[in-house]
């Protein structure tokens, strides 16, 4: 295992007392490789996540983590934001996100329609290698990375066909399959899907004889075409490393 620094030491204190705690939801995300990895070389501090199942299980959370654990809202938008779901209830985007501090770790408290189960959160992420959660009430730990926990796959759960939109929101991810990479993980199978997923929209072409739906997926290809030639140099360069 490697050597845990100061940063993933308080962060897994943190993990471990939050834990214990009486919220709704379970905790996931990139801070659950911290007895993995050591976070301190990486380059930028990981949040912990916290994924609730309930609007009412949100305000729980952001109120537990203040009074019972010592976190402070990160800025005075955070505040105001807690203050008025408080008031009015959550707003209608399908995810809402508040963020706590307290001693350098930040707690993102999330609530995203139609996740009641750690299984549900874990199904709506990206890629493999951070689809692992601890359901909070059932002290269970899911984990669906597979085998292969250092190379990143796509999530074979999400929706994968070539509709503009599916494929827009695979490939907007790809500044995360960078990050990963330079975490010392195998993003590429990552950049071939998408490359992948484009080709396919292409191919496939407008679904629609309309005049707004082809203008549409003329300035959709337009786009996908530019992020693909990105992509390639990236893969192709890293793909240079096993010659």
């Amino acid at each position: 295992m490697p050597t845990v620094g100061n940063l993933s030491q308080k962060i897994a204190e943190t993990i471990d007392e939050l834990k214990g705690s009486d919220i709704y939801g379970c905790i996931t995300g990139s801070c659950m490789l911290v007895n993995e990895c050591d976070l301190d070389t990486w380059d930028a501090v990981p949040d912990i996540d916290i994924f609730v199942y309930t609007p009412e299980a949100f305000v729980e959370a952001f109120t537990e983590l203040k009074y019972r654990y010592g976190f402070n809202e990160l800025t005075k938008g955070e505040a105001w934001k807690q203050k008025r779901t408080i008031e009015h209830g959550l707003q209608k985007s399908a995810l809402t996100t508040t963020k706590l501090e307290r001693d350098g770790v930040i707690v993102n408290v999330s609530c995203r329609k139609n996740q009641h189960t750690v299984l549900d959160v874990i199904s709506a992420f990206d890629m493999s290698i951070i689809m692992r959660g601890y359901d909070i009430k059932t002290k269970q730990l899911l984990d669906m990375r597979g085998d292969e926990k250092w190379t990143a796959s796509p999530n074979p759960y999400r929706n994968q066909d070539y509709d503009l939109y599916t494929v827009d929101q695979w490939i907007r991810q790809f500044d995360r399959v960078k990050k990963y990479w330079d975490r010392g993980f195998d993003t590429r199978p990552m950049a071939r899907f998408y490359i992948q997923m484009i080709d396919g929209v292409l191919d496939v072409g407008s679904l629609f004889d309309s005049e707004k739906a082809t203008g549409l997926f003329e300035e959709f290809a337009s786009n996908f075409k530019e992020c693909r030639a990105k992509i390639e140099t990236w893969l192709k360069d890293k793909e240079d490393i096993d010659e």
